[in-house]
């Protein structure tokens, strides 16, 4: 099953810092998991972008490269990934 791993700066920079460390389906950038974080917590496309301050084509590109990259085949999958990976408790806090 796919995993999310971060990319960041260096390990530990990001919460999510390599925890999972399987590479074999692509890293997340931190803005693609900040979208998977609000998609985990039900928002559209139009509300996250209005939170993150993008247009919804923006998330809409996140998203998709999101799919892509987890091999997730739509957003429930994703979100359920999300969940399971602990990445919408990081959301929340």
């Amino acid at each position: 099953r796919a995993r999310i791993a971060p990319v960041s700066a260096s390990p530990g920079d990001s919460p999510l810092a390599s925890a999972h460390g399987d590479l074999r389906s692509g890293a997340l950038t931190i803005r693609e998991i900040q979208v998977v974080q609000l998609v985990a917590l039900g928002r559209s496309n139009d509300d996250i972008s209005r939170e993150l301050v993008v247009s919804p084509r923006t998330v809409h590109s996140h998203v998709s490269s999101a799919l892509r990259k987890t091999g997730c085949a739509n957003r429930t999958e994703l979100a359920v990934l999300a969940v399971r990976e602990g990445l919408n408790d990081r959301a929340t806090r």
